[in-house]
């Protein structure tokens, strides 16, 4: 979840490691040059070329149907929306996220904001 370079670098990443990803953004503006592409290009130390995500969308009820992570690539102030999106997609409680950059407090605001919708957090 999220569109900048480390969301974009971790969809690579995950796509080369053969991982199924889906690759979400709030805004379907930002998902544009990679739905263009097809993917997120990358050149580097995974080497050059083009991953190819199962999906690309700003829908996150379609990029967490059966999802068995969801990994959260995006600055700290953006858990607490990043969060209540998740609650209120139905994101079930015995299924990680993962905060990268975890920063302090970033589980807890989780599952603050989980409790506030009367869900239980992952």
């Amino acid at each position: 979840m999220g569109a900048g370079a480390g969301g974009s670098a971790s969809v690579a990443e995950l796509v080369q490691a053969g991982h199924d990803v889906r690759f979400w953004a709030r805004s379907a503006r930002t998902l544009e040059p990679h739905v263009a592409l097809g993917g997120v290009a990358y050149d580097g130390k995974l080497g050059e070329g083009i991953a190819r995500p199962s999906l690309i969308t700003s829908d996150i009820e379609a990029a967490i149907a059966d999802a068995d992570a969801a990994v959260v690539v995006l600055p700290t102030f953006s858990h607490a929306a990043i969060a209540d999106a998740l609650s209120q997609a139905g994101w079930p409680s015995d299924r990680p996220v993962i905060l990268n950059p975890g920063h302090t407090g970033g589980a807890l605001e989780f599952a603050a904001t989980f409790a506030r919708s009367g869900r239980a957090a992952p």
